[in-house]
């Protein structure tokens, strides 16, 4: 009994370390996540579920030369500074518009997108990787898009709470 035991705790602790093993990226896919638009698809979460965009209208883009991230949602436009090295990916704070709409996807979305860590390219798609675990969003590859150029649409300026509501400021 105590011999099954210990082969069943190593196993088990074994197959959470290879779930758990982080993935390399190359150099070439590191390269290309600026100069393409996303387009969310959906997130996996930790608990196996997912979460569908319900719409085409998520597609975030980032501007390597100005270090920024732009997105449009299925309600209003958000933004944000980023900072990568390698696969390590975060977002500042976002700004955005401030329009209501009903049925919106756009606070969950936007809760993952504070929560990114680390990125990687699979084929024409980017997983970004959600701080604890919490899962996993998945953008397929748009247009290429021209570098340089950026359009501020903010309006007023909105905060991630720390209970994962956007909080609104003047």
């Amino acid at each position: 009994l105590i011999i099954t035991s210990a082969y069943f705790y190593y196993q088990r602790r074994h197959a959470q370390q290879l779930a758990n093993a982080p993935i390399l990226v190359t150099p070439h896919a590191a390269s290309n996540i600026a100069g393409y638009s996303w387009i969310w698809e959906y997130t996996t979460l930790i608990d196996g579920s997912r979460r569908d965009a319900l719409s085409e209208k998520f597609v975030l883009t980032l501007n390597e030369e100005t270090k920024t991230i732009s997105s449009t949602t299925d309600c209003n436009s958000i933004s944000a500074t980023f900072i990568k090295n390698n696969e390590v990916l975060s977002f500042g704070p976002f700004i955005g518009t401030q329009m209501f709409c009903e049925n919106s996807q756009e606070q969950a979305y936007a809760k993952e997108l504070a929560l990114t860590t680390s990125y990687v390219i699979v084929n024409d798609e980017l997983h970004i990787n959600l701080n604890r675990d919490f899962g996993t969003m998945v953008f397929t590859r748009g247009e290429k898009i021209s570098t340089g150029t950026t359009t501020n649409q903010s309006s007023r300026l909105y905060f991630l709470s720390t209970h994962g509501s956007l909080e609104y400021h003047d």
